[in-house]
């Protein structure tokens, strides 16, 4: 799975983007060998002021699917990291039991 992260409107530096990839990592590795690739955009809206405008965006590439798209803020960047990759494993946990709950008629019976 390859992992690429983008800081917009600030530097990510190798400290921040270790966390981030142990982040992703460890939420999705039940599941990694259905993403092919994620791309995490790590953004801060309000500059210094404060409040909840640190913010991560996950884009998963799935084997086969659709992406998969989840965001967080929060006032801290590692909060919003954490929490982005908690939505990102539970999003695909429900999109491939929805895949496996789909269960087509045999050929024979119709």
């Amino acid at each position: 799975m390859k992992i690429e992260i983008r800081g917009l409107g600030f530097t990510v530096t190798d400290d921040i983007r270790e966390q981030v990839e142990r982040r992703f990592r460890f939420a999705l590795s039940r599941r990694a060998d259905t993403v092919t690739g994620i791309l995490i955009r790590l953004f801060d809206e309000n500059g210094p002021k404060g409040g909840l405008d640190k913010g991560c965006k996950a884009e998963l590439s799935l084997k086969g699917r659709a992406p998969l798209i989840v965001e967080a803020k929060e006032a801290d960047m590692l909060a919003a990291v954490a929490r982005a990759a908690d939505r990102a494993s539970r999003a695909l946990g429900r999109e491939l039991d929805r895949a496996s709950d789909f269960d087509p008629i045999p050929a024979e019976t119709l």
